[in-house]
């Protein structure tokens, strides 16, 4: 028991340490929440954080746009059917089921109606002078935004790379913000062939603030608020 305390006091300290070292912790002012206003959780969830955070308004985007729809991919034309699955968890692709090779249009989806919405308020957004993209360190997503990409399902196949987390890309927001497009160069045109050169991405935010400073936009601390 002597022992826990001691080790529950050092830890202690060793927090207030580094608290009164970094003046510059980020604080509500610091954080993006986004949140599907078509959905009641997401709203009730958004105005709980919103509240026990603080969050300002300005800080508070709505998708208002998450819904199933067809998708065109301008490379090929063609078009495919989108879902949200899973309590609307999920962004599926209803073509590609239990096919070998992945397709971007599920991709498209979240860039059109998540990746694209929130890089239009962070750089269209002023607060005291400056754009929020010069703000922003943290972005919360709220239960009821879609979670997870499904550009493929069933077993086999070498693209399960393809189908990613929604708040891995978003950590990319910040590279891509005045090219917005320029997100789905990450998917790769090769979708069938497993290439390692492709299939990895790198973290831009891995070991780039080794002393927290939290001078990174969108230090790697995405979250989801259920």
């Amino acid at each position: 028991m002597k022992n826990s305390l001691l080790l529950f006091s050092i830890s202690f300290f060793l927090c207030i340490s580094f608290a009164e070292a970094q003046p510059n912790l980020p604080d509500s002012s610091h954080v993006l929440v986004v949140y599907n206003s078509l959905d009641q959780t997401s709203i009730s969830v958004m105005n709980y954080y919103k509240d026990a955070r603080n969050i300002p308004s300005s800080n508070i985007v709505a998708l208002n746009s998450l819904f199933n729809e067809w998708i065109t991919d301008p490379e090929t034309q063609d078009s495919h059917y989108i879902e949200l699955r899973q309590q609307g968890e999920a962004i599926v692709d209803t073509f590609n089921v239990n096919t070998w090779c992945a397709t971007k249009h599920a991709w498209i989806y979240f860039n059109k109606r998540i990746a694209i919405p929130i890089a239009n308020w962070l750089n269209n957004t002023v607060v005291n002078g400056d754009t929020l993209k010069n703000i922003i360190r943290f972005i919360a997503i709220t239960k009821g935004v879609p979670f997870k990409i499904h550009s493929r399902t069933g077993i086999g196949g070498y693209s399960e790379s393809r189908n990613v987390v929604v708040d891995r890309l978003l950590c990319l927001v910040g590279e891509t913000i005045d090219d917005p497009e320029a997100l789905l160069d990450y998917f790769y045109g090769d979708s069938c062939f497993y290439n390692p050169l492709n299939d990895y991405i790198e973290n831009p935010y891995y070991n780039v603030d080794p002393n927290f400073s939290m001078e990174q936009n969108f230090l790697p601390f995405l979250k989801l608020i259920s």
